[in-house]
């Protein structure tokens, strides 16, 4: 149970560090420190949910494009992926996370905001497991 915690700590401290370093991922902040935590929990367990659930099966799916593309494909699916959080919180939560206009408007820019995000939240959070030990 603690194991689990500490990671959507993690996926928050990520998703954290990726709403600040990449200027076309915006997130609606709350004004006080509870709120910003909520804000990142909602974030996290969405983010944790497809990434447990929709994301084997995508990555089943796109072996052939995997194969094809030498690998490179996976950064288009984790955009896309991240890109499916945002919808999944936009639609059950508001626009908690808004990526390159994305949602409502999916443009190139959204896509490209998303592939670098779901780079840094890789990066970001194989730094804090490493970092962070029972994690």
């Amino acid at each position: 149970m603690t194991r689990r915690l500490i990671r959507v700590a993690i996926i928050a401290v990520a998703l954290l560090i990726t709403a600040l370093a990449v200027p076309d991922i915006e997130v609606e902040w709350a004004d006080d420190a509870a709120g910003i935590g909520i804000t990142l929990l909602i974030l996290a367990l969405v983010f944790g949910f497809i990434n447990a659930f929709i994301r084997p099966i995508a990555r089943l799916v796109s072996i052939p494009l995997n194969i094809a593309t030498l690998g490179l494909f996976s950064v288009v699916l984790n955009g896309a992926l991240l890109l499916l959080v945002a919808f999944v919180v936009d639609v059950a939560f508001g626009p908690l996370i808004v990526i390159g206009g994305f949602p409502p408007d999916l443009s190139l820019e959204a896509v490209g905001a998303a592939a670098v995000g779901s780079f840094i939240i890789s990066v970001a959070s194989a730094a804090l497991t490493i970092l962070i030990p029972d994690a």
